[in-house]
């Protein structure tokens, strides 16, 4: 879901980090100085979107900055309802349900499936995100560490661990943001499946992005059909703010009537709608999904003729090791001292000598891309 990065020295969480002073897009403003800027995860550049600001600025007009209650309290804003209309209507499911964070999906995921009696046992892959795991200890139930994208150790745990009669689910992100790997939902619902175990996603980084229709990972698969789950943000691809879980009426049902949704405030009108505004520009203007992988393929394309070997496909994230912590510190220095703004990362599983990573946009310019290239060959 995010990438916790220090922009100056990346030498821990202490270090003073750079303020961003500017909606994030292909140039964002740090400390007073305007960067050429390849982080974050403003996929469409829509936090700078004028049209989703002015249907903020709206719906702060009309209902106030907040509904000063939860989801269960008294009443419902139409624009929770329309929010997850258009997310239903995207993802081409029955129902929605829209929810404070994109960090609560997975927590209010797997207690409506918990509570309606689907799994059992947890199996978990071994870098998801935080809030994967912060929701799978809290169903208080037996719960195994998968190694990463290792199908084998997924089927020796299963046969280990599953008792006759328990219904297993496993966890872990859809996309693994640092080095932008694709979870291999094909693989682990076939392993799952003489189990007849469920798979829960989080598309944090996919909704929006993969698929023929930006459905995520499932779609971009082709897979379909029972026991496939998954929950996400609004805040990254779409530009707007909450979480989002699609998917059948009954499930969906149960989600609305959890704790989770029942018990948190609600998002400020203003956001909600600025994501509903968000939902239906990135469904009005396919070509920008387009754009986005066109753009990915020159990226990748640039950093591979510098001889560093990174993964070809359309996610908008490369990552590379040019060498130890020192060597990229100072490559990232150079850069922002150059006007271009990287990530030096620390994440899940890359070490701790951290990771030189470049998300790119839809509405970054070739031009702006090859600089980045043409720059960064010049340090490498």
């Amino acid at each position: 879901m995010g990438i916790v990065i220090n922009t100056k020295t990346h030498q821990g969480p202490d270090d003073p980090a750079y303020l961003i002073e500017s909606a994030p897009s292909t140039e964002t403003v740090f400390n007073g100085r305007r960067y050429l800027y390849f982080g974050g995860t403003s996929y469409y550049g829509l936090h700078a979107d004028r049209g989703l600001m002015e249907a903020g600025i709206r719906a702060w007009q009309d209902y106030g900055h907040s509904t000063a209650t939860s989801r269960a309290g008294m009443g419902t804003s139409p624009l929770y309802l329309k929010v997850e209309r258009a997310a239903a209507g995207f993802f081409g499911t029955d129902s929605a349900a829209y929810l404070p964070s994109g960090y609560l999906s997975n927590l209010a995921g797997l207690k409506a499936l918990h509570g309606n009696g689907q799994f059992d046992v947890i199996f978990i892959d071994e870098h998801s995100h935080f809030s994967v795991f912060d929701a799978a200890r809290a169903m208080a139930v037996p719960m195994y560490t998968v190694a990463h994208m290792a199908m084998g150790d997924l089927e020796t745990k299963l046969k280990k661990h599953i008792q006759p009669g328990q219904k297993p689910i496993m966890l872990c992100d859809g996309l693994f943001p640092t080095i932008g790997q694709i979870a291999p939902a094909p693989e682990i619902a076939e392993v799952l499946e003489p189990y007849h175990g469920l798979l829960w996603l989080d598309e944090a980084h996919t909704m929006g992005v993969l698929g023929p229709n930006g459905k995520g990972v499932y779609e971009h698969f082709g897979l379909g059909g029972d026991g496939l789950f998954h929950g996400g943000t609004l805040a990254k691809a779409f530009g707007g703010f909450g979480g989002v879980i699609p998917g059948p009426a009954n499930f969906i049902e149960s989600v609305m009537h959890g704790h989770v949704v029942g018990g948190a405030s609600a998002v400020p009108p203003p956001l909600a709608a600025a994501t509903l505004a968000g939902i239906e520009q990135v469904a009005a203007n396919p070509q920008w999904r387009q754009r986005l992988w066109a753009n990915a393929r020159l990226l990748k394309k640039g950093i591979s003729s510098l001889g560093f070997e990174v993964e070809e496909s359309d996610i908008p994230i490369a990552a590379f090791s040019p060498g130890n912590a020192d060597t990229m510190k100072k490559i990232h220095r150079s850069l922002m001292e150059r006007g271009i703004a990287i990530q030096h990362a620390h994440y899940a599983g890359i070490g701790k000598e951290g990771i030189l990573r470049i998300v790119v946009f839809s509405n970054h310019t070739s031009e702006q891309i090859q600089h980045l290239i043409d720059e960064l060959g010049q340090l490498v």
